[in-house]
């Protein structure tokens, strides 16, 4: 049986607590906590009553108990608190699928064996490779803190951009961002989850792609090299083609993606040009042809051979967009 408590303190309806847990406001200066411990806002405690007979009177009475459980249903909150943390970072690394049969392999402490639960195929992604010109030289002049420091400026400011522009973050690897249109849909929780072949091929999937492209370059524009003071470039690459997308191995794993696809787009990021955008034929027929495009006659790509490629470079100096939005709008 659950009863009010008396004494000088004043309640308040439940919310999440227990069944027999009541929050009160301390209103009289009465407490079991100890005057060197903050007391908090609001105090929470346990008020059991049961019911005994009195041996001597022979009549039934009422036994009430009150057990101060502040100290526990604040530790139970914040290992609560812990716990959203955790997914809310576990969703920036994987997709909702991937972390529920993770999530499931260790409640039932089956390793990850077999991964065909997590794989995904994707009949058409837009896959963009981009990396910092000159990288190799810069990392000769700078110290490694300096080199981690500005990689982490240059990337924190593009990631700010991926939800902006609508694509997904692959991987980093060293000065190379790997980004990926039409992989990803928000799922009706608003959580990160592939898009299945049920759902078709993303429209956009190229447009978005291309818009972080432009994006990129701009905010790579805007930061300079800690020694030459010379604004950064960057070189992109990107194709559109079929990918398959998972986890494998059982140490670190990372979700990536699989194809020759991903090997084509290295290759366009390869030949591509300082603050040029270089796409596969494959990419550019899905694109706005309005741009300031330009064929390059067929590229020799490694393990390709000829291939039709087209460049984009950037407007006169003066009529360059100057936000993400102006790209948008050259884009539509």
């Amino acid at each position: 049986m659950n009863l009010g408590l008396v004494g000088g303190a004043s309640w308040k309806a439940p919310t999440k607590a227990s069944e027999d847990t009541r929050h009160f406001s301390r209103a009289s200066s009465g407490s079991a906590v100890s005057p060197d411990v903050p007391v908090p806002a609001v105090l929470y405690h346990r008020i059991t009553a049961t019911c005994v007979r009195d041996v001597v009177l022979g009549k039934s009475q009422i036994l009430l108990t009150q057990v101060d459980v502040t100290e526990q249903v604040c530790r139970e909150r914040e290992l609560q608190e812990l716990v959203f943390a955790e997914e809310k970072l576990l969703e920036s690394v994987f997709p909702r699928h991937v972390i529920e049969e993770m999530t499931k392999r260790v409640i039932t402490l089956k390793p990850i064996r077999h991964h065909r639960h997590m794989a995904t195929y994707h009949e058409q992604v837009t896959i963009l490779f981009a990396d910092l010109v000159g990288f190799t030289t810069m990392s000769e002049m700078m110290a490694p803190e300096e080199v981690m420091l500005l990689l982490n400026r240059l990337y924190s400011a593009l990631d700010d951009l991926l939800d902006i522009c609508g694509v997904y973050k692959v991987e980093t690897i060293g000065d190379c961002y790997v980004v990926a249109g039409g992989l990803m849909q928000k799922d009706e929780d608003n959580f990160q989850a592939v898009r299945k072949a049920s759902a078709g091929v993303c429209p956009a999937n190229a447009t978005s792609t291309m818009v972080f492209a432009k994006a990129m370059l701009l905010e790579a524009a805007k930061m300079t090299h800690p020694r030459t003071n010379k604004p950064l470039q960057m070189r992109v690459g990107m194709h559109t083609g079929p990918v398959m997308s998972g986890v494998v191995g059982t140490r670190m794993p990372r979700f990536c993606l699989f194809g020759d696809s991903i090997n084509t787009a290295s290759r366009m990021e390869g030949t591509s040009k300082p603050g040029c955008i270089h796409v596969s034929a494959a990419t550019h027929t899905l694109l706005q042809h309005g741009d300031q495009w330009e064929a390059t006659g067929g590229v020799h790509v490694k393990g390709k051979g000829l291939m039709e490629t087209y460049l984009w470079f950037p407007l006169e100096p003066g009529h360059q967009p100057n936000t993400v939005l102006e790209c948008t709008k050259s884009s539509s």
